[in-house]
């Protein structure tokens, strides 16, 4: 499959088919284990490391446990299934827009009339149906459909669509976008006003090796503010074949509901490197390590969080007296399906 196809055919898989419904914010990672024997020496800068980086308090992992009991069976990773054409909606069908030398790909995020800006003028969409393809039919539909644009967005970074025939506007991004520094990234987004956040993760292993993740809710938004996104002047250093191999300390779940966003992630390192995955291409600033410590010991120190646990089983067989007695939660995943080629 050609690598603009597979972007187009990502584009139209609504986001709880790609979205990790426990956990958006934080993905699973792979880790390197030190070797068995190591000098005493090394011994000693890993538990200070960890001494400084852990803190006091909190650090002693007696969080409080959440349960979340899951009906269905663990879903499959990284296997996800697209739709048929006539079971998408129009703007998963035709998500591929050009406009002024740029190209845009339309997501669920519904624009109102008050939010719609000046005319961009009509262009036409392009959809590609990748069942059709399989079948050796033409597999290229395309659509016509008027531009607007997002008051308070810059152009570059999204545009709204209207397709033939339909009433609705589309957020429509440029994934291609890249800010020079993080107050630009910040402005021509307007994330003063369209980001909001949920919960803060933070991973860690416990003493018997179990990976473990905790919750944090309610976390001022203002010390987000406040501690890594103030500085205006932090240059987006993010390229592709630059891969951040420091410790994450904390992951953020975001949303940007104006543009269909929902559980994306703002991530923070030990190294004081910020990096974020909004309009679906890495963006890196360096927003300081004091300020990367800072808050992380507010987040583990002051805020209120809970061990996340998930059972997978039926919800008939969860006794009601321990619903009642623990603090649980029921939810229900439904495993990602496959794509099938005959």
């Amino acid at each position: 499959m050609k690598k603009e196809i597979f972007n187009e055919a990502m584009n139209q898989i609504d986001d709880h088919y790609l979205g990790e419904v426990l956990f958006p914010a934080h993905k699973t990672r792979l880790r390197k284990y030190a070797p068995i024997f190591i000098g005493a020496a090394c011994i000693c800068l890993v538990f200070a490391a960890a001494f400084l980086v852990r803190g006091s308090g909190k650090q002693k992992m007696d969080w409080p446990t959440k349960t979340i009991f899951v009906q269905d069976s663990p879903p499959m990773e990284e296997i996800y299934w697209i739709p048929h054409w006539e079971e998408m909606e129009i703007y998963q069908q035709y998500s591929s827009v050009e406009f002024s030398d740029r190209h845009y790909y339309v997501r669920a995020g519904v624009i109102e009339p008050e939010q719609l800006g000046n005319d961009l003028g009509t262009i036409t969409a392009h959809g590609h149906d990748e069942y059709a393809e399989i079948s050796g039919k033409d597999a290229e539909r395309f659509h016509p459909a008027t531009l607007r644009e997002i008051n308070g967005i810059s152009p570059v970074c999204a545009v709204a669509v209207c397709y033939e025939g339909e009433d609705t506007f589309y957020a429509a991004v440029n994934s291609y976008y890249r800010p020079e520094t993080l107050g630009q990234f910040i402005d021509d987004l307007n994330l003063n006003n369209t980001l909001q956040f949920g919960g803060v993760y933070y991973e860690f292993f416990k003493d018997s090796g179990e990976d473990t993740t905790v919750l944090f809710e309610n976390v001022d938004s203002s010390k987000i503010w406040e501690l890594l996104l103030s500085d205006e002047n932090a240059v987006n250093e993010h390229s592709d074949f630059d891969f951040n191999q420091a410790k994450e300390l904390l992951s953020i779940s975001v949303d940007v509901p104006l543009l269909g966003y929902k559980n994306i992630s703002i991530a923070l390192y030990e190294d004081g490197y910020l990096t974020t995955n909004i309009l679906d291409t890495g963006k890196k600033f360096y927003v300081g390590v004091e300020n990367a410590q800072s808050f992380f010991h507010y987040v583990i120190d002051e805020c209120e969080g809970y061990e996340i646990i998930i059972v997978y089983g039926e919800e008939a067989d969860i006794p009601e007296n321990e619903q009642e007695e623990t603090n649980t939660t029921t939810a229900t995943l439904t495993p990602a399906p496959v794509i099938i080629k005959p």
